[in-house]
């Protein structure tokens, strides 16, 4: 890039100037350059040039005055310029995710037993006693994530694309204090041909275990209506757009026993949720020179588009053979947010950014209760399993710390 000062003009008109003199040239397009008698040609500088006035010298050269901002503009070609006033006051910002995400809940892992009200406490059976493993010890949080913001200031608004990624939630429930051998048994109760019977058809007296993961990620573009009155003060300012998260959860229960031989059972279950829609909110911020307050609430009504898996592999002994059931709908959802947000600006260009972030999501499947613990049965005796899907939304809150920060294109 050239620098601020003495910059190469084109000079056509009348070359070379009579008896090693100058032209006085008042710039492009004139046509009545005058002569000047020869003299030294000295170096251009402040002193010796006019803004705007090109001079020739000896040296056959044609130099005029520039200022800083004209200087720049010979090194960009036409697409830079459309994309460095594009881009002037946008941001980018990263975030560091904290956040707690809800346990599945204190479901019973099998169908219900008539006039046992506690299954996950030890009851009595023929040979010793058994419980049934619940989500109850599943605990799914201090999840950590990231998420990225890109805002572009435009004439009316200011438009904001958003996405975030939390890193893979998971735990595992035991049923504790089972030995090979033993008296104390883990037990699935299942229903048979979708009656009211029940049996406990496999024991185990090895291990059982139910190893529950949860994956949480997600997008949005906003709208944000400028202020008519930018500056500091308070700025109440709606916003309108459209968001998606996904949220997919996986369950595998795993069972052992020494009993008909030994085996080991399996019963994996997928709740995979597609939220979205359109989203709407507002900010209401104090906007002060140094720093920035504000909060910020979001409602997105749209729909979940959902697919519910359940897989099971000799659950009622070695010889029980694989089966499977899925169910894939759309159903209504919501998603609802709000943020408590605080901005220091250290300079021109970089910002902190921390807030307090509460994430709700509302009607959504997961992977503990979806399962339809039944059999095919002969004579009241379970003889394959057919665990199948069924419907159950719940609700979904995620809340905790955000901080990142924030550089300002300028």
């Amino acid at each position: 890039m050239p620098p601020p000062g003495a910059q190469f003009a084109s000079f056509n008109n009348g070359y070379p100037p009579p008896n090693g003199g100058h032209y006085a040239y008042p710039g492009p397009g004139v046509t009545n350059a005058q002569p000047i008698p020869h003299q030294p040609m000295q170096h251009a500088s402040v002193g010796t040039l006019k803004k705007g006035v090109g001079y020739f010298g000896q040296d056959r050269i044609v130099t005029t005055w520039v200022d800083q901002d004209e200087a720049e503009a010979f090194d960009k070609t036409p697409l830079e310029r459309f994309a460095q006033n594009a881009l002037e006051d946008s941001t980018f910002r990263v975030d560091y995710l904290f956040m707690q995400l809800p346990r599945p809940g204190y479901t019973t892992l099998g169908a219900q037993i008539p006039g046992i009200k506690k299954p996950y406490e030890p009851f009595t059976i023929g040979g010793g006693t058994a419980e049934v493993l619940t989500t109850g010890q599943i605990e799914l949080t201090d999840v950590s994530g990231i998420q990225g913001t890109f805002t572009t200031p435009l004439t009316f608004a200011t438009f904001e694309f958003s996405a975030f990624l939390m890193e893979q939630a998971s735990d595992t429930g035991t049923v504790p204090n089972l030995v090979s051998g033993g008296s104390h048994f883990a037990v699935t109760p299942v229903t048979v041909n979708h009656a009211s019977t029940f049996l406990l058809p496999a024991v185990y007296d090895t291990s059982y275990t139910a190893h529950y993961t949860s994956d949480i990620w997600g997008g949005r573009a906003n709208a944000i209506i400028n202020y008519p009155m930018p500056g500091e003060g308070v700025e109440l300012r709606p916003l309108f757009g459209a968001r998606f998260v996904r949220v997919h959860d996986h369950m595998l229960q795993e069972g052992v026993s020494t009993n008909a031989g030994g085996f080991s059972s399996h019963i994996s279950s997928d709740a995979i949720n597609n939220v979205y829609g359109p989203n709407a909110g507002f900010t209401l911020e104090l906007d002060h020179r140094s720093f920035t307050i504000g909060v910020r609430p979001e409602l997105m009504v749209g729909v979940n588009h959902y697919r519910n898996r359940v897989e099971t592999e000799t659950v009622l002994g070695p010889t029980d053979p694989r089966s499977g059931d899925e169910l894939d709908e759309t159903d209504f959802a919501a998603v609802g947010e709000l943020a408590l947000y605080g901005k220091v600006r250290l300079n021109d260009y970089i910002s902190l950014y921390a807030a307090y972030t509460n994430l709700w999501l509302f009607r959504v499947q997961r992977a503990d209760d979806i399962i339809n613990y039944d059999t095919v049965g002969v004579g009241g005796i379970a003889v394959a399993s057919n665990f199948q899907v069924q419907q159950s939304s719940r609700d979904m809150r995620i809340h905790g710390i955000t901080v990142g920060g924030v550089i300002t294109w300028k």
